[in-house]
């Protein structure tokens, strides 16, 4: 098989064009491996899971994202299991109180972490190179 010059020039543009295309599916691949893992109460959170593209070619950028409020305390976990590794306290009043406590609390440990997102992205990102080069 022979190639000429011509051949040779266009290798840049179908290697952007399959870029593009790995960034996108491999992004969706992450949103649908972390909707099978987030934790599902009231479907707030799982609804609110989206893909963002932006660029295109080799500056396609994927982003994979949960816009409810309270996304990255699911994700990280809070007080004592949360990133600080502190129990929670009440900051302007005196108890922590919240609709079904048994009662106004002086402090509480928080939340353990319920990764969906991190474990979705280590689970599929790997894949992105097979997407661009086969």
């Amino acid at each position: 098989m022979e190639y000429n010059l011509d051949d040779w020039r266009k290798v840049p543009q179908r290697l952007a064009k399959k870029a593009e295309l790995g960034i996108k599916r491999t992004a969706q691949k992450i949103l649908n491996a972390s909707h099978r893992k987030v934790p599902v109460v009231t479907k707030n959170l799982f609804a609110s899971g989206a893909v963002d593209i932006k660029g295109s070619g080799l500056h396609t950028v994927g982003i994979v994202k949960y816009t409810a409020p309270y996304s990255v305390f699911v994700e990280r976990g809070t007080g004592l299991y949360g990133p600080r590794k502190k129990r929670i306290y009440p900051t302007t009043k005196q108890a922590l109180f919240w609709p079904g406590a048994a009662h106004p609390v002086k402090s509480i440990a928080g939340q353990k972490p319920q990764p969906f997102l991190k474990p979705a992205f280590d689970e599929e990102a790997p894949k992105l190179a097979e997407y661009i080069f086969r």
